[in-house]
C-alpha cells in the first residue's frame, strides 16, 4: 500500500501547485482589466494624437559639411590605394626557396 502514498501524494501537491497558480493568474488578470484598462486605453488615444509636438526628422538635423566631406573622401581614397598596393605586392616564393636550398647545399 505504500507504494501507491507517494504517487497519490505526489499528483495532489502538483494539483495543488497548478490550481494556486491557475487562481492567482485568473485574479491578477481581472485586477489588471478592471484598473489599468482605462489608462491603456488613454495611452492609445495619446499615441494616436499626440499632445506634444515631436521633433524634427534626423535627416533634418544632419548638418552638411563640404570640409568634412572632403576628407572622408581624402581618408576613403587613401585607404582604397593602399589596399590595392598591398594587392598588388607579392613575394617570388619559387625564388627565395630555391636561393635557400642553394645556399644551404652549397656551403
Amino acid at each position: 500500500m505504500s507504494f501507491l502514498l507517494g504517487p497519490i501524494t505526489g499528483g495532489l501537491v502538483a494539483g495543488a501547485v497548478y490550481y494556486s497558480f491557475s487562481q492567482t493568474f485568473e485574479h491578477r488578470t481581472k485586477v489588471l482589466q478592471t484598473h489599468q484598462f482605462p489608462r491603456l486605453h488613454n495611452l492609445s488615444i495619446e499615441l494616436e494624437h499626440p499632445t506634444t509636438p515631436a521633433p524634427p526628422p534626423a535627416s533634418a538635423r544632419i548638418v552638411y559639411s563640404p570640409f568634412r566631406e572632403m576628407v572622408k573622401e581624402k581618408w576613403n581614397e587613401e585607404i582604397a590605394n593602399a589596399v590595392n598596393a598591398a594587392g598588388d605586392f607579392s613575394i617570388p616564393w619559387r625564388d627565395l626557396w630555391d636561393r635557400a636550398n642553394k645556399a644551404l647545399n652549397s656551403s
